[in-house]
């Protein structure tokens, strides 16, 4: 039996992919799970629609998120954690720290899993994090300050 797949579905396909199952998994697991559909020649000329659709909402997703990273390139985001008299922080520094501040100081959304550290950040100064879109990486600076007492 051919059927498409409306979702993602672990050992067999991922969504949109046109498959073909044992006629007892199709009928009795994956279509009344919502996870599949019969590949009629109706059904296959909309999931294509539907493809097409999805691909070009991701592009623009992509475009926007590259966008706003780009616009935090020459910007300098600040920091304030406990150090002690040495420099370094009692706290290490972590991805969803930076997306705060980024958007407590520009009022930009971008998620922690967009953010990557070439290492550890557990000193006061500047460091460099970049934020990933697809292929593409921006550097974005951090300037990290001791609070004051």
């Amino acid at each position: 039996m051919k059927v498409i797949l409306l979702q993602d579905v672990p050992k067999v396909g991922k969504r949109f992919d046109i498959k073909t199952v044992s006629n007892g998994y199709g009928l009795n697991a994956l279509i009344p799970q919502g996870k599949a559909t019969v590949a009629t020649e109706y059904a296959v000329a909309r999931i294509e629609q539907q493809k097409e659709a999805a691909r070009e909402a991701q592009e623009t997703h992509d475009q926007k998120i590259l966008e706003t990273h780009q616009s935090l390139q020459d910007k300098i985001i600040h920091l304030t954690y406990n150090a002690n008299e040495k420099g370094h922080l009692f706290q290490a520094i972590h991805e969803s720290d930076v997306a705060d501040a980024i958007m407590k100081e520009f009022d930009i959304t971008v998620t922690p899993q967009e953010i990557s550290f070439a290492k550890e950040i557990k000193s006061i100064g500047t460091h460099t994090v970049h934020l990933t879109a697809g292929q593409t990486r921006t550097p974005v600076t951090l300037e990290i300050q001791a609070e004051k007492k």
